[in-house]
């Protein structure tokens, strides 16, 4: 347990982490493993990139996620984005795409 004394140490801490990390972008690293379709507007798809950004950094700083990880990354986005503004699931309108780019058909 962290005692009182090094609290302002380890927030100072993880404060300099977090700063550093938003020079990283984590953005592109979806689309080897799936795409984004036509239907989502530009601005959606900026606020899903964003979202994926944010949580790879904090799940995997080092971006080293095997294929499985990373997919299962999109549902939290779409999870979040579906809680904070009361719309449909948009699950639908992401789809994983094969070893060689082509998207999977359903």
């Amino acid at each position: 347990m962290i005692s009182n004394r090094c609290a302002p140490f380890v927030v100072d801490y993880i404060a300099e982490v977090l700063k550093h990390l938003r020079t990283e972008d984590f953005t592109g690293l979806y689309k080897k493993h799936f795409e984004v379709t036509s239907e989502v507007s530009t601005r959606d798809q900026t606020g899903f990139e964003k979202t994926f950004s944010g949580l790879m950094k904090i799940v995997y700083p080092h971006a080293e996620a095997t294929p499985a990880e990373i997919e299962a990354l999109p549902s939290l986005v779409v999870a979040d984005k579906h809680t904070q503004s009361g719309a449909k699931s948009r699950s639908h309108r992401f789809q994983p795409c094969n070893d060689d780019g082509s998207v999977t058909s359903n």
